[in-house]
């Protein structure tokens, strides 16, 4: 999964991060974290994956040009798009936090587009 989301996301050009921050400090940046569940079960036996992906763009600027172009390469390779949260400033760090959140489902031979 870690994978086919930096795929995705490549056309970006932008640093790409599973879990933490790197120690590269350009920005802007992209950090993940996925949750991954059994979704769908046959005969007690699990049938279909389902992954929870929490992406935070974090950008020093105007950041809704860059929200749209993620969301748009996440959903054109089979995402859904989730509920986000507010967008945050981070005094500290001079930096705006946006919480994205999609969704994959993933069934034993192959995936499907709904959810």
């Amino acid at each position: 999964m870690n994978k086919l989301i930096m795929e995705t996301l490549s056309p970006l050009n932008l640093p790409v991060f599973f879990i933490a921050q790197g120690e590269n400090n350009s920005y802007p940046q992209i950090v993940f974290n996925i949750k991954e569940n059994g979704w769908e079960y046959e005969d007690d036996r699990e049938s279909g994956r389902k992954y929870e992906i929490n992406m935070s763009l974090l950008s020093k600027g105007d950041y809704l040009d860059l929200k749209e172009k993620i969301e748009e390469l996440m959903i054109k390779s089979n995402f859904k798009k989730g509920t986000g949260y507010y967008p945050e400033y981070n005094a500290q760090l001079e930096t705006y936090v946006v919480p994205l959140r999609f969704y994959y489902y993933k069934i034993n031979k192959g995936e499907i587009n709904n959810g």
